[in-house]
């Protein structure tokens, strides 16, 4: 089976935590994965990505096979294609942390052939880590909401309801389950 493998660290000037929190934010891939179009979260361990080497694009669900936090996060596709792939964070200090990705990636998830070594090497690999320790130590990947599957995008929120201090003061009531009931 024609492998691409790819692996490379950066070394980011935050704690481990946030790192990982971020890392785990699987919505904001493709702000520094040069081969990701989407990543949208479809449960706790399940990920359905859309890819694009070589001008054609590609879907496909990926599992989590092992999360230990602040420390090793594993992958690895559904289905006969293969992508496999795993980050692993190390403490170097209390403000910096070590990030080391590794991925596979199987040849036959494209339709047409494309060159060796196109699809993951460990220049590729380490460029997409260099933008993700850019974009965490300037604060540039920020906090996005989760896109939520389904949901179009133009959804809007109901408007907020009043919280019970807000509320109208009735003498003698008191607001329990939408209710009103005398106070005793």
């Amino acid at each position: 089976m024609p492998k691409d493998t790819g692996s490379a660290d950066v070394d980011i000037d935050l704690p481990i935590y946030d790192v990982f929190q971020q890392w785990t934010r699987f919505e904001t891939y493709p702000l520094f994965i040069d081969a990701a179009v989407e990543v949208a979260q479809l449960s706790s361990t399940v990920l359905h990505w859309r890819v694009a080497f070589a001008g054609q694009e590609r879907d496909f669900d990926a599992v989590i096979v092992e999360r230990v936090p602040q420390r090793l996060l594993t992958w690895r596709s559904l289905g006969p294609r293969v992508h496999v792939g795993s980050v692993a964070f190390a403490t170097l200090g209390e403000s910096r942390t070590r990030v080391t990705l590794s991925m596979e990636w199987d040849h036959r998830l494209l339709a047409s052939p494309v060159a060796p070594r196109s699809l993951t090497c460990d220049a590729r690999v380490g460029a997409d880590l260099d933008i993700f320790a850019q974009m965490m130590q300037n604060g540039s990947l920020g906090q996005p909401a989760p896109r939520l599957i389904g949901l179009s995008t133009d959804y809007t929120a109901p408007a907020a309801r009043p919280h019970v201090d807000d509320a109208p003061d009735v003498a003698g009531t008191a607001l329990t389950g939408g209710a009103t009931s005398p106070v005793q």
